[in-house]
């Protein structure tokens, strides 16, 4: 009597999983983006010295270094906003379809 294993990686599921990734990516790079803006938002706030001048050069490496802190930020927070917004959208992923309202079917 031969007994084949059981797989769980089915076609279904592996589309399921497949969406899984691409909407964990897309969070992600949503926090990065919203953590972006913010810090952007932020270094607006604060008045700036003109004592060494004002060049293009320090405002370009003050953008790459916010996106680059953006980017540090949604990796190592793990209860960040794209944390939430996949606990949130992943519930579709699972259960099905959702209606306009947002009740599920």
């Amino acid at each position: 009597m031969d007994i084949c294993p059981v797989t769980t990686d089915t076609k279904a599921g592996s589309v399921q999983s497949k969406q899984d990734k691409e909407l964990r990516k897309a969070c992600k790079d949503f926090e990065v983006v919203f953590n972006d803006m913010v810090f952007k938002a932020m270094r607006k706030t604060v008045t700036k010295d003109n004592l060494f001048g004002s060049n293009k050069e320090e405002e370009m490496f003050s953008d790459m270094l916010d996106t680059k802190i953006s980017e540090q930020a949604a990796e190592t927070n793990p209860s960040g906003i794209g944390a939430m917004l996949y606990r949130q959208l992943s519930v579709n992923l699972k259960i099905g379809s959702v209606d306009k309202k947002g009740d599920v079917k």
